[in-house]
C-alpha cells in the first residue's frame, strides 16, 4: 500500500503499511514525522523519469560516481594514467598494436599542405596565382623535408607528425613550440620543438589556483595566455636533489608583438573547461593489463617456470616474440606473440591461423575496438594542427 504525495507538478507514491496506520491511530505526530522522513528518503532514491538515476534499484544502489568539472576528474589521476598507458604501449602487444595502427592510419606518411589562394580576393591574375602557389609549395617542401624543421635536427616535418600524434595517444597531450632557428640555411627559419606532456606543469610545482591549472595560465575567459615548462621531466622518483635543479620557462601562448601562435597544445577536448588531455588507453587500462597477465600466466604454465626462475619443472625457455597482423573492423593491429625456444606457443585468446577478427564470436559489450576508434574517428582535427599551425610561419620566409 502507498500514499500519493503531491510534489511539485508530479505525484510521489510513498510506501505506507499496516504498522504505519497503527502508529497514526495512536501517535499522529510520530506518524507524520515518519511520513516526512520516508518522503525525503524516496526523493533521494530518485523520483525522476530516468531509471538510470534511480538509487533504489538493486543494480544501481551502490553506483554513486563522483561529480565535478573536467579538470577535477582528470588531473588527479593523469600522472598515473600516463605512466600506465606508456607501460602498456611498451610491453602489451594489443596496446602497442592499437597505437601503432592509429598512428599509421591517421598520419601515414605525413600530412602535406596544399597551396591554394583566392586570386580574385588578392587581385592576382591566374598566372600570378599559379606562380605564387608553385613558389610557396617549393619552399614549403624544402623546409618540410629537411631536418631543419626540427629544433633537434633529427626528423623532418612528416616524421614529427607521427611523433606528436603517438605522444597524444600515449600521454593524452603533447606540446609543440614554434621557434625561430637563425642557424638554419633554409629561407624558412621555423623549427618545431617537441615537449612531452609531463614537463608542462606549474612553476616550482605550485598548486593549481584560479587562472593557473596544470601548467596552463589562462585569462578570465579560459583562453590560454602562458605555458609553464620544466627543464626536465619532474618525476618525483628522480630524487630531491634532481627536483631542486629544475628550472621553469614561461612561454606566451601568442606573440605580444605579432599576435601569432607560439605554442601548439595538442589534445582531444571532450568536455568544456578541460585543460589537459587523457591517454587514449585510459578507459581500457585495466582489461588490457589483465589480458597481458593472463597471457603471461599461460606462457608460464606452458614452460613450467616464471621468468628467470630455475626449477626442475622448467621444460622450455622464453625466446622473445614474433609479429602477427590481425585485421579488425577498425583496422589492422600488429600483435607481438611470445615465442619459446623449443616448439611453439600461441595464446588461447587468439585462434591459430586466423588473421581476421570474427565479429560473430566477439563478446559484447567490448571496449577494445574503442582503443583504435579513438585514433581513427575522433582525432581528425587534431592530426592537422602541426600543418595548420606551422604553415603561417612558413609563409613568412624572412621571419
Amino acid at each position: 500500500m502507498s500514499i500519493p504525495i503531491k510534489v511539485g507538478r508530479g505525484t510521489l507514491n510513498v510506501p505506507w503499511n499496516i504498522l504505519d496506520r497503527a502508529i497514526q491511530t495512536v501517535a499522529p505526530v510520530w506518524a507524520a514525522q515518519r511520513l516526512q522522513a520516508r518522503v525525503g528518503h524516496t526523493l533521494l532514491a530518485g523520483m525522476g523519469g530516468y531509471k538510470g538515476a534511480s538509487r533504489s534499484t538493486r543494480t544501481l544502489a551502490d553506483w554513486n560516481p563522483m561529480g565535478g568539472d573536467a579538470d577535477a576528474q582528470i588531473l588527479g589521476d593523469l600522472s598515473m594514467l600516463r605512466e600506465r598507458s606508456r607501460d602498456l604501449e611498451r610491453n602489451e602487444p594489443i596496446a602497442g598494436g592499437a597505437i601503432n595502427t592509429a598512428v599509421s592510419n591517421v598520419v601515414g606518411t605525413g600530412l602535406s599542405m596544399q597551396s591554394r589562394v583566392d586570386a580574385d580576393a588578392l587581385g592576382l591574375s591566374a598566372d600570378e596565382a599559379d606562380a605564387w602557389q608553385s613558389d610557396t609549395m617549393r619552399k614549403y617542401e624544402l623546409w618540410a623535408c629537411s631536418v631543419w624543421a626540427d629544433i633537434t635536427l633529427k626528423q623532418p616535418l612528416y616524421q614529427q607528425q607521427g611523433l606528436a600524434f603517438r605522444s597524444v595517444c600515449a600521454a593524452g597531450d603533447h606540446v609543440v613550440l614554434l621557434t625561430r632557428n637563425t642557424a638554419s640555411p633554409l629561407p624558412v627559419k621555423l623549427s618545431l620543438q617537441h615537449i612531452e606532456a609531463d614537463r608542462l606543469c606549474n612553476k616550482d610545482r605550485a598548486p593549481d589556483r584560479d587562472g593557473l591549472v596544470a601548467g596552463v595560465q589562462m585569462d578570465e575567459r579560459g583562453a590560454p595566455r602562458q605555458y609553464h615548462f620544466a627543464s626536465a621531466n619532474p618525476d618525483r622518483r628522480a630524487g630531491v636533489a634532481a627536483l631542486k635543479q629544475l628550472t621553469w620557462t614561461i612561454v606566451d601562448a601568442w606573440g605580444k608583438a605579432s599576435g601569432r601562435r607560439n605554442v601548439l597544445h595538442l589534445f582531444e577536448r571532450t568536455r568544456a573547461g578541460q585543460t589537459r588531455g587523457v591517454p587514449m588507453l585510459a578507459p581500457v587500462i585495466e582489461p588490457l593489463k589483465q589480458l597481458g597477465r593472463y597471457t603471461d600466466a599461460e606462457l608460464t604454465a606452458a614452460i613450467g617456470a616464471a621468468p628467470h626462475e630455475r626449477i626442475e619443472t622448467r621444460s622450455n625457455q622464453r625466446n622473445g616474440s614474433r609479429s602477427r597482423l590481425l585485421s579488425t573492423p577498425a583496422g589492422d593491429v600488429e600483435l607481438r606473440i611470445p615465442k619459446v625456444r623449443v616448439g611453439s606457443f600461441f595464446p588461447s585468446l587468439l585462434e591459430p591461423r586466423r588473421r581476421v577478427e570474427d565479429p560473430v564470436h566477439r563478446r559484447e559489450p567490448v571496449e577494445e575496438p574503442g582503443v583504435i576508434d579513438v585514433g581513427l574517428q575522433r582525432c581528425a582535427e587534431q592530426r592537422c594542427d602541426l600543418v595548420v599551425g606551422a604553415t603561417p610561419r612558413c609563409l613568412e620566409l624572412g621571419a
